[in-house]
Order: C-alpha cells, then structure tokens, then sequence
C-alpha cells in the first residue's frame, strides 16, 4: 500500500514527507476541497457546518498545493488529512477502521 511508508514517518515524524514517493497524486483545489466536504471534512458528515468552517480557517493559503490518495476499498472510510508545513502542501487520504486504530501504535507504546 502506498501510504505505509507515510505512516512510519508520520507516526514517528522522521525524514520529509516531501521526499514520499507515489503516495498521492496533485489535485485541484476545487477537486480536494469536494472530496474533503462530500466525506464531512473528518466530522462524519456531508455538508457538516464544522468542515465548511474548517475548510476556511485551514485549507486556504495561497501558494499551496493539494494532494489525494482515493479510497482504495469500500473498507477506507476514515479520511485523514496532513498539512507539510515544508513542502507548503495539504494531502488526504483515507485508512480503513483497523488502519487507523493502529496508527498509532509504535514499540514500547502502553
């Protein structure tokens, strides 16, 4: 899966996520905001007041480029977004239920 290699650097912030290969691809403005608000902007629901408001407030720096990796399965419904502050880009991609339960864990964790 693409997106594991994110997760190791993610979950434990080593090296630059400009330096992840293949994990999205470079979308519109226009096309990332629409998958975002359509899949509640991580407030679960469609059109919901929160993800509009946080659209404004987060996803709207000029200069800033979007990036998305598509649901690969029925299975990926739990969308999550990662702002790289150094490669001024916004991605979003979706984990499935037990992705994103595990995300978190790493070794020595309690």
């Amino acid at each position: 899966m693409a997106s594991a290699a994110f997760f190791g650097w993610h979950a434990h912030s080593i090296g630059d996520a400009s330096s992840i290969v293949g994990f999205v691809k470079n979308v519109s403005r226009e096309h990332f905001r629409r998958v975002y608000l359509e899949h509640g902007g991580g407030y679960g629901v469609a059109g919901n007041k929160h993800a509009l408001a946080a659209w404004d407030d987060r996803y709207e720096k000029p200069g800033w480029t979007y990036a998305l990796e598509e649901p690969e399965s029925a299975e990926h419904t739990r969308m999550t977004t990662v702002t790289d502050n150094g490669a001024k880009e916004y991605r979003l991609f979706f984990m499935t239920e037990a992705a994103e339960d595990a995300f978190y864990d790493y070794p020595g964790k309690e």
